[in-house]
């Protein structure tokens, strides 16, 4: 049974169906390609006198993903990523004059 008819011959129906697959395929894969967004607030980019920053303790939790999808914590990527937030959090305050103050959980 003939489907669809083009110049170089028929398509048949295995050919509609490989041709939807394909573009099923290539749609998934397509999908996975996402933009991402950034915000830079201007408000913390003012110096001045009395500028006071008060840190709360941050939530961090990098984790890896296996081959099966599912994810799992790593205790020493978390550490170093807590680390890393907030010593240039610290830096970037000192430039502009702010004075950082740690939340202590008690």
């Amino acid at each position: 049974m003939v489907i669809w008819n083009f110049v170089g011959g028929d398509m048949r129906k295995t050919g509609i169906t490989r041709l939807l697959c394909m573009v099923i395929a290539i749609s998934f894969i397509v999908s996975g390609c996402q933009t991402t967004s950034f915000y830079g607030s201007k408000h913390l980019a003012r110096t001045g006198v009395g500028t006071r920053i008060l840190l709360m303790p941050t939530d961090v939790e990098l984790s890896e993903m296996n081959a099966g999808g599912i994810t799992e914590p790593n205790a020493r990527w978390t550490e170093t990523a807590e680390k890393l937030i907030t010593a240039i959090l610290h830096d970037k305050m000192s430039k502009i004059g702010a004075k950082f103050t740690f939340y202590k959980l008690e």
